[in-house]
Parts: C-alpha cells; sequence; structure tokens
C-alpha cells in the first residue's frame, strides 16, 4: 500500500516505519511549490488507508456511516 501511494520505506523504527514521499516529476511540472503539496497530500491519503485498514481509525466511522 505505501508502494502504491508512492512512499518509500526508509527505515523500520522499532514497530513503526519512517517513509519519505518525495514529489513525483509530474507533481513538480504542475505546482508551484515543486510537487511538496501534492506529495504530503500523497502521505496523508496513504496514512489514512493504512490506519483504516490496520489499526484504530477516526476514520473507520466516518467512513462505516456513508
Amino acid at each position: 500500500m505505501i508502494a502504491t501511494h508512492g512512499g518509500d520505506v526508509v527505515k523500520f523504527a522499532g514497530d513503526s516505519l519512517i517513509i519519505a514521499f518525495a514529489p513525483t516529476d509530474a507533481e513538480r511540472s504542475i505546482s508551484d511549490d515543486s510537487g511538496r503539496k501534492l506529495a504530503t497530500l500523497r502521505s496523508a491519503r496513504c496514512a489514512s488507508q493504512l490506519s483504516i485498514n490496520y489499526g484504530d481509525s477516526p476514520f473507520t466511522a466516518i467512513t462505516s456511516q456513508g
């Protein structure tokens, strides 16, 4: 799932992961901030999906209600 969102696992830290989301060439070419906002959005989407699928999540209640 991390790779699907364009993330790269940089380091394992105990029971956690450190993941980098670098801007893609396409993101760099269409934004005025070198793609940083779009890469951040991808990372947030990935974190949300991981939380929904694998852990307790405040998003679970939202998505299950419709």
